[in-house]
């Protein structure tokens, strides 16, 4: 970590593994409440902020490196990632299919078949749908590199928002995007502003979150947030633009504001559970819908203790596998043996 970064002697800036860990767990809520258990949430889980933050605190970290340095460097740590829980998420489904197998419950498919048959590459049994991050966000840093290799800061920030809103228009018409997931294009379009903002921006952003006299500033950052959310329900005028180009505007001011947050409530003992799954958030981020996918609605079945409890218990596998990957096979994950 550079030295320009707050706190970069302790090699961390922990209320931003903070921030991530808060982060990664609202995206699993945000699953749950889409893909599993629909509507079982309440409605400002839906908010689409988690993202964002991601992005924007990747963005924070870039550094320009030649160019073979910087793919490299990406490589190591975003595509052979996606690459080993790609796997991880095969072999996770061929055992439990194997296992109903055995049960005669179902009829067991040969590897191949969930490879390379029809449908294979959309399939959550082969590709779990968070994967798209690994991809999307090496996509992003160099699309970010290239913009700023020949633009101005200010015209970077442009040229990302005109291709954020590019991606705001794919987004809405998947007919346009017929390659998701493994190349998300609308996903990467859309939120290359908030990595660019967090690499142009960043630095100043989390100078101001360490100088006590800008708390009440950045507490400011919520209204906007507030007012847009519940105005645009109520007020046919903001109808004008679509939702998610309010979003980022919300987004923005958001970022702001769960900075201050993270900085102080880092402190509290109770949640700093939170620091360690965000220092694993893309662990949490790769493996929560296989989990979701497979015992999600077989735990109801057998068992009396509700979402809770399998929210901890799915905490617990979590905290298992994060163990595994990093004393087993770090490099697999795209981190350097300690």
């Amino acid at each position: 970590m550079n030295a320009d970064l707050p706190h970069a002697a302790s090699g961390r800036i922990s209320y931003l593994d903070f921030l991530k860990g808060f982060s990664v767990l609202w995206v699993v809520l945000m699953h749950v409440h889409y893909e599993y258990d629909p509507g079982c949430m309440p409605s400002w889980i839906t908010l689409p902020y988690y993202m964002p933050i991601f992005c924007f605190v990747s963005g924070v970290f870039f550094r320009e490196k030649p160019w073979h340095e910087l793919i490299a460097a990406k490589a190591r740590t975003l595509l052979v990632p996606f690459l080993t829980f790609y796997l991880f998420t095969l072999l996770l489904y061929k055992l439990h299919e194997l296992l109903l197998a055995l049960h005669q419950e179902i009829g067991f498919r040969p590897f191949t078949d969930s490879l390379f048959g029809p449908h294979a590459v959309y399939s959550y049994q082969v590709l779990n749908g968070a994967l798209w991050f690994f991809i999307g966000l090496f996509c992003i840093t160099l699309l970010y590199a290239f913009l700023k290799k020949f633009l101005s800061p200010i015209m970077t920030v442009g040229a990302s928002l005109a291709c954020s809103l590019a991606g705001l228009f794919l987004w809405a018409r998947p007919e346009y995007n017929p390659i998701t997931p493994l190349f998300p294009l609308s996903h990467i379009l859309y939120f290359l502003i908030y990595f660019t903002l967090g690499a142009l921006y960043g630095k100043k952003l989390l100078q101001l979150v360490e100088n006590g006299h800008s708390k009440f500033l950045l507490l400011l950052c919520i209204i906007p947030v507030v007012l847009i959310n519940a105005g645009y329900g109520l007020l046919p005028w903001m109808r004008l633009l679509p939702y998610m180009a309010w979003q980022m505007v919300c987004s923005a001011c958001f970022i702001a504001f769960s900075l201050l947050c993270a900085k102080y409530l880092d402190g509290v003992k109770l949640l700093r559970l939170l620091r360690f799954y965000g220092k694993n958030s893309l662990i949490v981020f790769a493996t929560h819908m296989p989990i979701f996918g497979l015992y999600y609605h077989a735990w109801f079945k057998t068992n009396t203790f509700g979402k809770i409890g399998f929210f901890i218990l799915f905490l617990g596998i979590e905290y298992l596998l994060i163990l595994f990957f990093n004393r087993c096979c770090p490099r697999l994950i795209g981190k350097r043996p300690q």
